[in-house]
């Protein structure tokens, strides 16, 4: 269930340890050359090789700029990441050797995803915008020889332990790659899936007890604007233990190993293996009484109830890391051990999803499970028998004449039925339990509208004194209210309200930010909102200029600069609602110079921006509102100037300014 990313990395078999080979002429004589794709950095090699002792990696870069230093980078490493070795060599022949993880210069990221982890990326010395990088690490499996439970059997390990029993790297990146190998052993006990170029045949060989995957000219993934590497048509290596005893799966017989799969392992996980016992059955006792009759809101209310009852560990608050205990922070969680929850009051995800199931069917519910996995890194391949790929379990609840509502227990503080974005129109392995057999089948992820994701920005300004002043009251729903929850969950109530400041300011500039409050940051009953209140000097000039919305930020990534052609699909985070209204005190003897109203609307969504002006309690009121709706997930390259007219008209719509001139001017 683990994904990883491979930067671009495989070649010809070298030995750790070896020797480089020489850098020939002709490599230096590279130039950038953006007609063939090469601009920054091109991947002279790049080895992914499965060993006895772990994956060797083996990266060869000409480095031809400076942004193409980045392309020299690690991401991603292993706790079991080691033996690190290379070289950087310099035009002039200097070469500055290194074997040791220390060497390195280290910095972290963030990476997108529904868990928004961070993860470190190391630079190696001397790389500068015109050198050759070379150097090598392996991911040491160990000497473990099984896994959780009895999976592996008598089978050799071939995974180091943190990847679990299955990963997937992409090979390819932001540079192209001249030549691309996988190895593995011609006798290679896991199950193996390579996947080509898209639109390219593979080439495969194999000679002296390993088979070669190679590749040729990966051409560069440029990330363009709202696109996704999982969609880029990249070639892959997909890695995994096949369970025994499970039927096989092959193009015609998938729905005959899905099936055995729900019926077995995922039937195992959900309601074999799990130990209830007392505890658990007070517990459901006291969660399940007096519910709705009505199938969701009996749903909903129970999941809140659970949400009470027991935290979930895996997305502490700030009071919750304080409070924990050393007895606590060393506890093994058993997402299987439904009664130590209950009784202990906390689990982690897994045991959230596993005891909102059991309870659901304790309270009459008839629950399904959907297996999904987040489109911003790999897609899950149904027709790949790896029942180990997906990423988290959902829980749906059927009702009559209504579509399934779906519920993630796992995820701390979503709003009941919120699917988060990166599983949402993507493939899922949908497991409906059943007397006495449990099935499965291939679904899709329903795509959640834009009035589920609504943010609301309501802002009065006045000007008076030399001071423009603004108040600004919010609120949020669905995955815009999870993500600003996010930006609070681990902070104390007082930090909470210095980060937003700090946030505004640095929007804003040139603006003092007086008050901030921020309220059920930590309060799963409530949704999250903020208030803010700002200042900043005003000249009283004869033309005045201000932001309707400060410190308010766009709703969509808004690109600086558009590439000129484009073939990857088009992928927007979510479907969302993002309306603004501002009310403005027009000081005396000052009026508005007008602005034409804004209303546009294509296949993407819809961009409004209108004013009025209204009259009472001795002073004249500009009052603005502004909305955007984005409608549309995916679309094909071929709506490419439809997207971008749709993001400029998001542009537009926040760059407008009210203007106001004295009256005498005019």
């Amino acid at each position: 269930m683990t994904n990883r990313t491979l930067l671009m990395f495989t070649f010809a078999t070298l030995l750790w340890g070896a020797d480089w080979p020489a850098i020939p002429p002709e490599v230096w004589a590279m130039k950038e050359d953006p007609g063939r794709g090469v601009k920054g950095a091109v991947v002279l090699d790049q080895i992914l090789s499965f060993k006895p002792m772990g994956i060797e990696h083996t990266y060869r870069v000409r480095v031809l700029s400076e942004a193409g230093r980045a392309a020299a980078e690690i991401r991603g490493l292993l706790p079991e990441s080691t033996d690190f070795e290379g070289r950087t060599i310099q035009r002039d022949g200097t070469i500055i050797t290194f074997n040791k993880r220390m060497d390195f210069h280290e910095k972290t990221e963030s990476v997108p995803g529904y868990h928004d982890r961070r993860i470190k990326v190391l630079l190696p010395p001397g790389v500068t915008s015109d050198c050759v990088v070379e150097l090598r690490w392996v991911d040491k499996v160990g000497f473990r020889n099984h896994a959780s439970g009895d999976a592996l059997g008598m089978r050799t390990r071939v995974l180091p332990e943190s990847l679990g029993l299955s990963a997937e790297w992409t090979i390819g990146g932001p540079f192209k790659v001249l030549h691309a190998t996988v190895e593995v052993p011609s006798y290679f006990s896991w199950s193996l899936a390579v996947t080509p170029i898209k639109g390219k045949s593979l080439d495969v060989s194999e000679k002296y007890g390993l088979r070669r995957f190679t590749f040729q000219d990966i051409p560069a993934w440029e990330n363009p604007p709202f696109s996704a590497q999982s969609l880029a048509g990249l070639p892959s290596c997909h890695v995994w233990l096949q369970i025994g005893g499970l039927k096989k799966g092959s193009d015609s017989r998938m729905a005959d190993y899905w099936n055995d799969v729900a019926n077995s392992f995922i039937r195992q996980l959900f309601q074999t293996d799990l130990v209830s016992g007392r505890g658990f059955e007070a517990m459901a006792k006291e969660l399940t009484g007096d519910l709705p009759a009505d199938p969701f809101e009996k749903a909903t209310t129970l999941l809140m109830r659970l949400e009470r009852r027991v935290r979930n560990v895996s997305q502490p608050t700030f009071e919750e890391t304080a409070k924990s205990t050393r007895q606590e922070e060393k506890a093994r969680i058993d997402s299987d051990d439904l009664a130590a929850a209950a009784t202990r009051g906390y689990t982690d995800g897994w045991g959230m999803a596993k005891l909102y199931f059991a309870l659901a069917r304790k309270a009459g519910l008839e629950p399904t499970l959907a297996l999904v996995k987040d489109r911003s890194r790999v897609l899950l391949h149904y027709q790949q028998a790896d029942v180990y790929q997906f990423e988290k379990v959902l829980v749906g609840i059927q009702a009559p004449t209504r579509q399934t509502l779906w519920l993630d227990p796992a995820t701390r503080y979503a709003a009941p039925g919120l699917i988060l974005p990166g599983f949402q129109g993507t493939d899922a392995i949908l497991v409906e339990p059943g007397v006495p057999t449990w099935r499965a089948r291939k679904e899709i992820v329903p795509i959640q509208p834009g009035q589920w994701n609504v943010s609301s920005y309501s802002y009065q300004q006045t000007c008076a004194e030399g001071m423009s002043r603004f108040v600004v009251k919010t609120g949020f729903s669905g995955y815009e209210e999870y993500q600003e929850r996010q930006r609070f969950l681990a902070l104390e109530p007082s930090e909470q309200e210095r980060a937003l400041k700090e946030r505004l300011e640095q929007a804003i500039g040139q603006a003092t930010i007086n008050q901030t409050k921020v309220r059920h940051a930590q309060d799963p009953d409530q949704n999250v909102e903020w208030e803010a209140s700002g200042e900043r000097e005003l000249d009283l000039a004869d033309r005045l200029t201000f932001d309707p919305f400060p410190g308010m930020a766009s709703p969509l990534p808004l690109p600086p600069a558009w590439p000129e052609r484009r073939i990857e699909p088009i992928l927007l985070d979510h479907l969302l609602v993002r309306a603004a209204r501002c009310r403005f005190a027009i000081p005396e003897g000052y009026t508005v110079v007008p602005l034409a109203a804004m209303d546009k609307t294509n296949g993407f969504g819809k961009v409004s921006w209108e004013w009025g002006m209204t009259k009472g309690g001795g002073s004249t009121q500009l009052e603005i509102r502004l909305k955007v709706e984005v409608s549309k997930l995916f679309a094909p390259p071929e709506a490419y100037a439809e997207l971008k007219q749709f993001i400029e008209w998001v542009r537009e719509a926040l760059s407008r300014r009210i203007v106001l001139e004295r009256s005498t001017q005019r």
